[in-house]
């Protein structure tokens, strides 16, 4: 694994791709971000096409945190990827400016919990402190669903806060759930966990982006 590990700069982010609101990458309605760049190469990620660090645009947290507030009816902000620990110092600092709008905060991670708090990095543990709800661990094709919600699945599921009532989520909606967007162009776009031979039957006609 590449050991790449550096924040870009603190109040800079580069960034995939982002989506104002979603129901299936986290609890509630959801703001979304995915971040660009990622050194773990899971087989079968959702996402490949993230792993370069040179994709993607440069946005700051303050750009970021604007289109965050100006959505209405959102529960909170999910961090995705990518990797969003190779950019923990910017988005530690965005996550404690959502929660001073009383939002919560949800973090995708390719690394496990173990491995994030043996590293004792600043930046790691600053980004675990604004983070409610971390879904990590490497992603791993053909593992049962965890959690009946999507977007919480074949990951290590772990409650940082008191901020986000998991009840719901083990009654909730199959885990397999994927939302369809159909942009004004007329092109298509995908979040979720979709099945991958449905994923593959979509391919062509817009891009897709896996919890």
């Amino acid at each position: 694994m590449n050991e790449i590990y550096r924040d870009i700069r603190p109040k800079n982010l580069r960034i995939a791709g982002f989506l104002n609101r979603s129901k299936v990458n986290g609890p509630g309605t959801r703001f979304v971000i995915w971040t660009q760049g990622c050194p773990i190469h899971c087989e079968g990620c959702f996402n490949p096409d993230l792993w370069e660090y040179n994709g993607g645009e440069i946005m700051s947290v303050g750009q970021l945190f604007d289109k965050i507030v100006s959505t209405a009816g959102i529960d909170g902000v999910t961090f995705s990827g990518g990797e969003p620990f190779t950019q923990a110092g910017g988005l530690a600092e965005l996550g404690s400016l959502v929660h001073s709008h009383n939002l919560t905060v949800v973090t995708f991670t390719g690394f496990t919990y173990d491995i994030l708090r043996a590293k004792g990095r600043a930046s790691w543990n600053r980004l675990l402190a604004e983070t409610d709800l971390l879904i990590s661990g490497p992603y791993i094709a053909g593992l049962p669903l965890k959690y009946s919600h999507a977007g919480l699945c074949k990951k290590d599921i772990r409650l940082l806060t008191a901020r986000i009532n998991m009840e719901p989520l083990r009654a909730g909606r199959d885990a397999q759930t994927t939302e369809y967007i159909i942009n004004r162009n007329g092109s298509l776009f995908m979040t979720g966990f979709p099945d991958q031979s449905l994923k593959a039957g979509f391919s062509g006609l817009g891009s897709n982006k896996g919890g």
